[in-house]
């Protein structure tokens, strides 16, 4: 006789969960085990939004993974956006999408507009106060920026500018493991006070 299905509270029931779900994954239509299959898939996916949420995606990797999906090149995107330089710069994070852009895009690329719309984290650092060029930065510049960030980031009710910038250095080639790591904890106490 099969466990009797609960609530998936812990990490430990979830992976569990995971592998009677693999184990159940072939089961015929109509059975007892793919009506198990089903309770089992829904009880991980609500304790996965809850415990492991995901960020929609940012609006310039939608667009490429769309243009893959496609079958489509950067090329194609010249119709839509403009001339070979201005798609390049888009791309390249260097110009954000114009409200026509969005337009164009979401009905050529059938993209939802409200991804599009979120700002790339590049165009949201180049408006970050007292922070200049974190990513390029030494290191101990990183870390003084990264600590600055996590300030005000804890006493700001609006930190789009200063979650921009710790973004930043979380994306930045160049930033220490030190400033990312201060970076990512100012971001998830800010995330977690909303």
């Amino acid at each position: 006789m099969k466990a009797e299905i609960k609530p998936i509270r812990t990490e430990t029931d979830h992976q569990a969960a995971l592998k009677e779900i693999e184990k159940l994954w072939d089961a015929k239509e109509g059975t007892a085990e793919s009506d198990r299959l089903e309770v089992l898939a829904t009880l991980v996916h609500a304790y996965e939004e809850e415990h492991h949420p995901m960020d929609p995606p940012d609006a310039i990797d939608a667009i490429l993974f769309r243009l893959e999906q496609m079958g489509l090149t950067k090329k194609d995107l010249e119709p839509i956006i403009g001339g070979r330089g201005r798609v390049s710069e888009v791309i390249g994070r260097k110009r954000p999408l114009s409200i026509n852009m969005i337009r164009r895009l979401s009905d050529e690329l059938e993209i939802a507009p409200d991804v599009l719309i979120k700002p790339t984290v590049a165009a949201m650092a180049q408006k970050v106060p007292n922070v200049r060029h974190p990513v390029s930065a030494s290191k101990p510049d990183k870390s003084i920026a990264a600590s600055k960030l996590t300030q005000k980031i804890r006493h700001q009710t609006t930190g789009k500018k200063v979650a921009s910038a710790a973004c930043k250095i979380l994306h930045g080639p160049k930033a220490s493991k030190e400033a990312k790591s201060v970076a990512a904890s100012a971001l998830t106490q800010k995330v977690k006070k909303k």
